[in-house]
């Protein structure tokens, strides 16, 4: 997973354009189980909720050239989130979608 600040996004590639990818009905599968977790929006190519194309986005490499099944999650609602509020609201609802992610990595 690719770990970013603010939006409440679970995002899946491709990120750099609004298209769907040759895996993307598993990779959409898994993002709905991880948006599952946190009850974060789910942004995702080829969808009316696509929000921009981000170019240079990690989960995009990690998929085009590694052939892994890569996510990205916005967290929070702030850019710089407060830590106590991050500690006692971020992180509990965030934790059981990357443990599921951990889980399922079949490769690190």
């Amino acid at each position: 997973c690719d770990i970013h600040s603010s939006g409440g996004y679970v995002y899946y590639p491709w990120a750099h354009e609004d298209k769907r990818s040759p895996d993307d009905d598993a990779l959409q599968a898994l993002g709905r189980k991880l948006s599952y977790f946190n009850n974060y929006k789910f942004w995702a190519p080829g969808f009316s909720d696509f929000v921009y194309p981000a170019s240079g986005e990690s989960s995009d490499y990690m998929y085009g050239a590694l052939s892994v099944a890569s996510f990205g999650l916005e967290l929070g609602e702030d850019f710089y989130e407060d830590c106590d509020l991050f500690e006692r609201e971020v992180v509990p609802i965030n934790l059981p979608a990357l443990l599921y992610a951990a889980k399922i990595a079949t490769r690190p």
